[in-house]
């Protein structure tokens, strides 16, 4: 017979029960996370690119001043 009485076996159960519903939930936490990382990356890249264009507009209207 088994060493393990169905009360044991009833405890297993729910903590894997537990278990799995705990780590469907963070897979979904990870999953936004991973989300908000991308569109973060998308906002820091195009304000990267705007103050490239901001400062090269700078410096060509300054260099015309000076040169004028």
């Amino acid at each position: 017979m088994s060493e393990v009485s169905d009360y044991d076996i009833g405890r297993l159960s729910a903590c894997v029960d537990g278990l799995t519903a705990q780590v469907t939930e963070m897979n979904e936490k990870i999953e936004r996370l991973e989300k908000q990382l991308e569109r973060t990356r998308g906002i820091g890249i195009g304000i990267a690119i705007a103050i490239m264009g901001a400062s090269g507009l700078g410096g060509s209207l300054i260099g015309r001043w000076f040169n004028s």
